[in-house]
């Protein structure tokens, strides 16, 4: 809490303490209050609803699920948990993660466990999602 009042020199701080179970929906509604943009934040929610809807209904093959991945280390990647925040939003869209892994499990926390770049293309999901960093030109 100290670092939080060198902050307060400078400019108004708030602090969110992020619960761990929280749904990307939670936590955006969650700062948008504390910013005094409930009505805004609830706006726009409703709005990615309406899309998301409208997507689906056009869509002929509906992916149910999908497995998130990201290069980490030359020949590793991240697998991400539903403990994750990429796993979250996820979830929030209503897709499952395959696979349902224990998140004790979790060699990094934060819901990520380590993988062999060679396992990969072994994951059951309806869609692989990579994540990659700009910097990461390698991947693209």
């Amino acid at each position: 809490a100290v670092g939080l009042f060198l902050f307060e020199e400078i400019a108004p701080t708030l602090a969110y303490a992020r619960p761990s179970d929280s749904s990307v929906r939670d936590e955006f509604r969650a700062v948008a209050t504390l910013l005094g943009r409930g009505d805004e934040a609830e706006a726009k929610l409703a709005q990615l609803d309406r899309d998301l809807a409208e997507l689906a209904a056009r869509t002929e093959l509906l992916v149910t699920t999908a497995s998130i991945v990201r290069p980490f280390e030359e020949g590793t990647f991240d697998l991400f948990t539903i403990q994750s925040d990429p796993g979250r939003f996820i979830a929030e869209l209503g897709l499952e993660l395959v696979p349902d892994l224990d998140p004790s499990t979790s060699q990094r926390g934060q819901g990520r466990i380590d993988m062999s770049g060679e396992l990969v293309g072994e994951l059951q999901g309806d869609a692989l999602v990579v994540l990659a960093r700009p910097e990461q030109s390698e991947y693209d």
